[in-house]
């Protein structure tokens, strides 16, 4: 039996910049729709925001379990973030300076949790412009953290060419989020446009990746691919999910995940038994 672990050490990084507003906005007004599905799974978690120019916490603090009123001080500390931020906007290091830092988000701090799965989650409307590259910070992250215990997601702009923003009041261009999604890619998160209609249905969706509902990590490593089976409840099931390499664990498809309560039993062979 495989056993979920909704362990979560969550880092947002929010872009500060002068065109974030409504961004902004709509990330403030939709942090419910996040926080209701996200503590549905009833994790262990920690939360905190950060800027594409600071690694120190916004608001001075982090959210966890002890917090009543969880999404109405996140969305709080959204609001107050403000556009006044450099615009280089730099999220990987300022990711990396935050995680480097025990008085934010790095080993030897309150925030960071060895045996926690490290969520990072990047808001940009523009690429990253952090020194030297994304694939530059990938070392630091790979050594934070063990193989499959590092999740970056991507909220920007889309390949290759970016995408039309509708905010309600106007309408404009927004930048393909160069960096961030290949770095999400390397190490097997996600992206979500940033010009989506529906924020609600999209926080949703990125509320279920990251509590890992949808992720039961396998126990043993050299696996024989075509041996493994999957049973819901003892029914086994034939289609929904798929095997990823980069986190050695099966992740079934959004709408296909088990309910809160579920039965998940993963069989598998290994290579040279």
């Amino acid at each position: 039996k495989q056993e979920e672990v909704p362990l979560l050490d969550i880092l947002w990084v929010i872009d500060n910049s002068g065109s974030m507003s409504a961004i902004q906005s709509t990330v403030a007004s939709h942090i419910d729709d996040f926080m209701t599905v996200f503590l549905a799974a009833s994790p262990d978690y920690h939360m905190a925001f950060i800027t594409t120019d600071s690694g120190d916490f916004q608001g001075g603090m982090y959210i966890d379990n002890t917090e009543s009123m969880p999404e109405i001080v996140a969305a709080s500390i959204v609001s107050s973030i403000g556009v006044g931020g450099s615009a280089q906007e730099k999220g990987i290091l300022y990711a990396k300076e935050s995680t480097s830092n025990p008085l934010a988000a790095g080993p030897g701090g309150d925030f960071f949790r060895e045996d926690a799965t490290l969520v990072v989650i990047f808001v940009s409307d523009e690429p990253d412009h952090s020194d030297s590259g994304w694939f530059s910070y990938t070392t630091h992250f790979s050594g934070l953290k063990a193989p499959g215990q590092f999740h970056p997601v991507a909220i920007v702009g889309d390949e290759p060419s970016g995408c039309l923003l509708n905010t309600g009041s106007y309408t404009r261009n927004v930048q393909h989020g160069e960096g961030y999604i290949e770095f999400a890619d390397y190490f097997g998160g996600q992206f979500y446009s940033i010009c989506a209609a529906d924020w609600g249905v999209q926080m949703e969706d990125l509320a279920e990746t990251v509590s890992e509902r949808r992720v039961f990590a396998l126990s043993e490593t050299d696996i024989m691919l075509d041996t493994i089976e999957v049973r819901v409840n003892g029914q086994l099931a034939t289609e929904g999910y798929t095997y990823d390499a980069t986190r050695n664990a099966i992740v079934f498809d959004p709408g296909s995940e088990p309910e809160n309560g579920d039965q998940i039993d993963i069989t598998y062979a290994l290579w040279g038994c």
